[in-house]
């Protein structure tokens, strides 16, 4: 959304095609900065809806225990864990083979099933 926003604030063309397009017809400077804004509304609501339907808040309050003192030895423990542990060598390759292969899905959920494990994390059903 971000990239589709930029590409279109810094060129007009296609907000004044798409509304003789429409038959609206020519536009206005003012029509196209209310557009503008329109559009970076639209980027905050969907930075929002990631942050619900993510379950971002959850993330963050599993990543706050980490500022505590015993919170930091278990992460710390529990990184070691994750570090020399087989458990987690199936997870680690198909990361590997991800990133190599730059598929950014397999990669971000390989990623995301190690951030879980690191942090303890479980999203609720």
């Amino acid at each position: 959304m971000y990239k589709e926003l930029t590409a279109s604030a810094n060129n007009a063309t296609a907000y004044y095609a798409g509304l003789k397009e429409k038959g609206q017809g020519d536009g206005t400077s003012v029509g196209n900065e209310f557009n503008k804004g329109a559009a970076y509304i639209d980027v905050f609501i969907g930075s929002v809806n990631v942050f619900n339907y993510c379950d971002l808040d959850y993330y963050l309050r599993s990543f706050s225990t980490v500022f505590s003192s015993s919170g930091a030895v278990n992460l710390g423990v529990n990184l070691m864990w994750r570090i020399f542990s087989t458990d987690d060598m199936a997870n680690y390759e198909q990361m590997s083979i991800a990133v190599s292969e730059k598929d950014q899905v397999k990669a971000g959920q390989s990623f995301g099933t190690f951030i879980s494990l690191l942090l303890m994390f479980e999203t609720p059903e």
